[in-house]
């Protein structure tokens, strides 16, 4: 049967496609031309080929992996075995791909994500290769154009990715202005190649609000980033932070969202002593080595003097009593995430913020959610995919505690906490029994507007072996 859509559906159903990675492939691991995701939908009909090629937008998603040619000496030096030449191949036309994208894609803003592999499709940590081009890689003449025809279009580029070798970035960005680029995100092994002149004359006329860098900065390279190079951003994505000493506490007011990733505790501690950031609202903490340093967190958020009304955390190993205490100085809060996934286990022997003394001291016991914690709390979300110590029926209690119907009118709604009042519950716990029948309580609650989800194994009754588990009970899923 075929379904006819209309064509800004399938512009839109391709939107999302292209978004996620339409590929440009400068090599490749068997005999053959790679062909770009975008280009393959264009051949699926006649409509659909129609809708891409009449839809620029759609080719402004301009996603290029390219693969440095190592120099065959210079491995046999290092005692490399060129392996790699025999099983990737360089893709013809690949020049022509890249100008084809730049021409149909029109005067849209270009989201260019380019990533730079070497030996075994991981960033090029080999050795230098002599280029008159570039220090750190050697290209092919094809795929130099092609970066070439890239930076040509610098002018009108709205995202920029970058992976691979910071002497390259440095190389790439040199020379050029990005007057409408708005996001930014580099990821690569260390800063030796990184000129940072060249963000003062890129970014001197950007309207920059989002920033990631990742991959073994120290605080003193983040600084001289966020004080001289991009003072309009609000945005600030850092990975493997490395410590320094600064002395100076500096204060930018811009800030709204901030994520750390890859930290290690004392260079966390070092940062939160040393900026502030007035207008963060937004804070994401993932993946760390060792606890979580909850006493300068405090310190830092009362300095800055900022309202989160977000905070997500990602294995993170915290205790419930320092969960506590952070929510205690977050009175502002609306929304609270917490991720437990398989990795959070690999960490030694992580602490656990998800305990039923959690939710015990988030339940309210007197309906007043002025004098509660965290008053505001509208959106909870607790996601695990590891073993935990949880007590469905506290959690029942605390939503239930927690809930403002809509209907009410406007005075009661203020006594109760000015418009608080929780709307969304997401529980997804793959390792975990759950009790399905206690969260029907909800259903009432779910009907008034309050949206419950909880996913997870199913409680056995007593003496229940695996053995005995029907097909229907491997899972539990209740969404209302």
């Amino acid at each position: 049967m075929t379904i006819n859509l209309p064509d800004d559906t399938i512009s839109e159903i391709l939107g999302h496609v292209v978004s996620n990675g339409s590929i440009i492939m400068s090599h490749c691991q068997i005999w053959g031309q790679p062909v770009p995701r975008l280009i393959m939908m264009s051949w699926v009909c006649r409509q659909w080929r129609r809708t891409v090629e009449r839809t620029p937008s759609l080719w402004a998603f301009v996603n290029m992996i390219i693969y440095s040619e190592p120099d065959e000496e210079a491995y046999k030096g290092c005692g490399i075995e060129m392996e790699y030449r025999s099983r990737v191949f360089p893709v013809t036309g690949f020049k022509t791909t890249v100008a084809r994208f730049l021409d149909r894609s029109g005067q849209h803003l270009l989201n260019v994500d380019l990533t730079v592999v070497g030996r075994d499709d991981t960033m090029c940590d080999f050795p230098a290769l002599s280029s008159d081009l570039f220090d750190d890689v050697s290209l092919s003449s094809d795929v130099f154009d092609a970066v070439s025809l890239l930076t040509e279009q610098a002018y009108r580029w709205g995202k920029f990715r970058y992976e691979g070798p910071s002497g390259l970035l440095s190389l790439i960005l040199s020379g050029h202005e990005l007057p409408k680029l708005t996001e930014i995100d580099c990821r690569f092994e260390d800063l030796d190649g990184f000129d940072y002149d060249c963000f003062r004359h890129c970014f001197r006329q950007s309207p920059l609000k989002r920033f990631g860098l990742a991959k073994h900065i120290t605080l003193g390279s983040l600084e001289k980033i966020l004080g001289d190079y991009s003072p309009r951003l609000e945005s600030l994505v850092v990975s493997s932070l490395m410590g320094d000493t600064i002395v100076d506490v500096h204060t930018w007011r811009n800030i709204t969202s901030l994520k750390l990733k890859d930290w290690d505790t004392a260079s966390v501690e070092l940062l939160f002593s040393s900026l502030e950031f007035p207008s963060l609202k937004e804070a994401v903490f993932q993946q760390g080595y060792g606890n979580w340093p909850t006493e300068a967190f405090r310190d830092f958020v009362a300095r800055s003097g900022c309202v989160l009304d977000t905070l997500i955390l990602k294995d993170i190993s915290l205790s419930h009593q320092d969960l506590l205490k952070i929510l205690e100085t977050l009175p502002g809060l609306q929304t609270l995430h917490i991720h437990l996934s398989s990795w959070y286990g690999l960490t030694g022997e992580p602490q656990c913020p998800i305990t039923p003394e959690l939710f015990m001291n988030l339940t309210v016991t007197e309906k007043d959610l002025t004098q509660s914690l965290i008053p505001h709390l509208k959106s909870l979300v607790i996601v695990s995919d590891v073993q935990i110590n949880f007590d469905d029926r506290q959690v029942v209690t605390m939503v239930e505690s927690r809930w403002v119907s809509p209907s009410l009118d406007q005075s009661k709604i203020i006594k109760k906490g000015q418009g608080c009042g929780i709307r969304s519950v997401v529980l997804r716990l793959t390792s975990q029994d759950v009790d399905l029948q206690l969260y029907q309580q909800l259903e009432k609650l779910a009907k008034q507007g309050l949206r419950v989800e909880v996913v997870g194994k199913p409680a056995r009754e007593f003496g229940q072996s695996d053995s005995e588990l029907t097909e229907d009970d491997e899972g539990a899923d209740l969404q209302t």
